[in-house]
């Protein structure tokens, strides 16, 4: 069993501080109470290179109320497929749009986004999104929650950069197949160039588990009027 795969089957249990090793005379894991933890007990079972853990309680999605920042996919950052990595990435049986967010932005206007993501087996869902300049990934402008989205998204701001991601409630579809996030994106006072919009969704389907789940991400770029 590789040392990779187990570093991202402990990353999945439900955001716990796991330490998980391996060696020739086995493997032992050993977890305690992070940020995120729902549980400090869960279990690892390995057969050959395949190995499943399960936190107590369980959990629909890794990190039910958020995932850690910087997971959009952009500048080199991971995406949900880093702990949702047994499904697809980017597939073509599901779809992820971002609408509002414009080519061409103006200073200091509000411009109102929503995602959207689409899957044939979506039962629950969660994403992460950041807006930062595309030649340093400095902070551009800065994100906030839309109205009526207080229960089901939040912007978590880490070293400078906001993060908006889900809350619990925002796990849930809004739809039939299909979920929709808001939230509005406020432009830069003094624009310095142009922007990137990352995202990264997870469809997942709904059988307790990191695994089988879908994983999208996206890109958009806009630049000043």
């Amino acid at each position: 069993m590789s040392r990779t795969a187990l570093r991202l089957a402990a990353a999945s249990l439900a955001g716990a501080a796991v330490l998980v090793t391996a060696g020739t005379g086995g493997m032992a894991a050993t977890a305690g109470t992070g940020s995120h933890a729902q549980g400090a007990d869960f279990t690892v079972h390995a057969e050959g290179a395949n190995l499943t853990a399960y936190a107590a309680g369980g959990a629909h999605l890794p990190f039910r109320d958020g995932p850690p920042a910087r997971v959009t996919g952009g500048f080199g950052e991971d995406s949900c497929f880093a702990c949702h990595w047994d499904g697809t990435e980017n597939d073509e049986v599901g779809t992820l749009t971002i609408a509002g967010f414009p080519e061409h932005f103006q200073a200091s206007v509000t411009y109102d986004l929503e995602i959207t993501l689409t899957h044939p087996e979506l039962e629950v869902a969660g994403f992460q999104l950041a807006i930062r300049r595309a030649e340093d990934g400095v902070q551009a402008g800065h994100l906030e929650v839309a109205e009526g989205e207080e229960e089901r998204v939040r912007i978590l701001t880490d070293r400078e950069i906001d993060f908006a991601h889900h809350l619990v409630p925002g796990i849930e579809p809004t739809g039939e197949q299909a979920t929709r996030w808001r939230l509005r994106w406020v432009a830069p006072e003094a624009p310095e160039g142009n922007v990137l919009l990352h995202a990264s969704v997870v469809a997942g389907d709904g059988d307790h588990s990191q695994m089988g789940d879908a994983v999208y991400t996206i890109e958009l770029e806009s630049r000043p009027r």
